[in-house]
């Protein structure tokens, strides 16, 4: 579609990003409608004639100043590289987009204005999911702005390990977008802004057929979220509105709200330890393991998760030797209460997360793999909010697990510590022990320690009640960062 281009020239840096007319032509945006008439009628369908483009290595993507799309029928995949449509992503979660470039996006989406920016922003995400990104819309929004935005660090990084720590981190999301739908419980939130779910596409490999797919429902609405890795290790996304009837044949159940997502691999996923090697370092039984290590006191949602290996679904978190030593000032709900369910399922070349929350609207899953626009962002506390999180610190005890501490933050453990040695037995309960203290444990966004501050002023925001137990974090320092 080479309308666009050769209707509209970009003037950046001189005239703050605004789309420019031709000279001597009326500065109207007549030109911006036709190219709509013209995308409407028969972009998508010149879009899906295209071959596959398989043969532009990943550098070359990331410097280019325009976008490249990829299609491959085989896949049924016909989407642009990432690295551009994050880039788009940050420019309209920022409102970056001078106000004639607002008004040439709406027109060119066939959008009236509205009374609200926000509502503009809204219906321009609706309607891009709607009729599909292409390279001609990401290229018009981001106009001559774009720069790499090194994808490969902001989401992988240095973790540990990423693919673990994601099949986590979309349980946590899980249990956040059931919580979301409770009365008097808005905005609980686990985790906090970083890499995240993010962190899955370290699960692809440059095979042209590895992929992650979600499908997500939300009032009667519908989307599919694709992410294909070709034959040179570059990534393309597609997202797409997709009808009641597929959800239900992608997730296997007649659910009408709720996400699920799936990472299907050409690479063997081990199903036990023994099993891995230099290259698989994650098997089934070690990911089952971070899920019920991560969620075992979590009494609202019932958790399951299902390897090769097991004849069964496992429960991770049985409710039945639960015992709240210290209440929460806000009473929780029940799994009989809330039926919140959340499943993992691992094969060996399919992972698959599932649950029945609230799911997600356009602007959240648009911006699900943006790094660093997540819906999760920390806030700082103090007054009625810091009194708010406090109503919800509670103490568990479970007697049929370890004897350990677990700390936690809003129901999933970041740290567990064994009962120092020196602890005399007679003084300490069997089993394990829950120390929950909500949005008030600030963890590293790779979830690998704890950050205790030790820099409070006295009357200065949130005296973090750790404060009392300093001696104890000290005793534990591998654990934890100071800062």
């Amino acid at each position: 579609m080479s309308f666009l281009l050769a209707g509209l020239s970009y003037a950046g840096a001189s005239s703050q990003g605004s789309l420019r007319v031709p000279a001597g032509q009326k500065p109207t945006y007549d030109r911006v409608e036709r190219a709509a008439m013209e995308w409407e009628n028969g972009a998508q369908s010149s879009v899906a004639a295209q071959p596959a483009l398989s043969n532009l290595d990943p550098e070359t993507v990331r410097k280019s100043k325009s976008a490249f799309k990829y299609h491959d029928p085989k896949e049924q995949f016909s989407g642009i590289d990432l690295e551009h449509f994050v880039h788009a992503q940050n420019r309209l979660a920022e409102r970056l987009l001078s106000e004639d470039q607002l008004d040439g996006l709406l027109q060119y989406l066939k959008i009236s204005r509205s009374a609200s920016i926000d509502q503009d922003y809204q219906m321009i995400y609706e309607a891009l999911i709607r009729n599909g990104y292409t390279k001609e819309i990401v290229d018009l929004i981001n106009a001559d702005t774009y720069e790499d935005p090194r994808l490969a660090i902001e989401i992988v990084g240095q973790n540990k390990n990423p693919r673990a720590q994601s099949v986590i981190e979309a349980g946590a999301n899980s249990i956040d977008a059931i919580r979301a739908s409770w009365d008097g419980y808005k905005g609980s939130l686990i985790g906090q802004i970083g890499k995240g779910v993010k962190q899955i596409l370290d699960w692809l490999e440059a095979t042209g057929k590895d992929r992650v797919d979600v499908f997500t429902g939300r009032q009667d609405v519908f989307y599919q979220l694709t992410i294909l890795r070709d034959y040179q290790g570059q990534d393309y996304i597609q997202i797409k509105a997709i009808g009641s009837t597929a959800f239900q044949k992608a997730t296997g159940q007649t659910m009408s709200h709720g996400t699920f997502i799936r990472v299907k691999v050409q690479t063997a996923i081990p199903c036990i330890q023994d099993e891995t090697d230099d290259q698989r370092r994650n098997s089934q039984a070690s990911l089952q393991a971070g899920i019920h290590r991560s969620f075992p006191y979590e009494i609202s949602v019932r958790l399951t998760t299902r390897t090769e290996k097991d004849s069964s679904p496992v429960e991770v978190n049985g409710f039945e030797s639960k015992m709240i030593i210290v209440a929460p000032a806000v009473p929780e709900k029940t799994w009989e209460e809330t039926g919140g369910q959340v499943s993992f399922n691992f094969t060996g070349h399919v992972l698959e997360i599932m649950d029945n929350g609230t799911g997600m609207d356009a602007v959240t899953l648009s911006r699900m793999f943006v790094p660093k626009q997540g819906s999760k962002r920390p806030k700082f506390l103090s007054g009625d909010a810091s009194q708010a999180k406090l109503a919800r610190v509670k103490v568990v005890r479970d007697k049929s697990l370890p004897h350990q501490v677990s700390f936690a933050r809003n129901g999933r453990v970041a740290i567990v510590v064994d009962i120092l040695s020196e602890i005399s037995t007679a003084a300490t309960m069997s089993g394990g022990l829950l120390l929950e203290f909500g949005s008030l444990l600030d963890v590293d966004e790779s979830w690998e320690q704890i950050v205790v501050p030790t820099n409070l002023k006295p009357g200065g925001g949130i005296q973090f009640s750790a404060y009392a137990s300093a001696h104890y974090f000290t005793n534990c320092r591998p654990h934890f960062s100071f800062e």
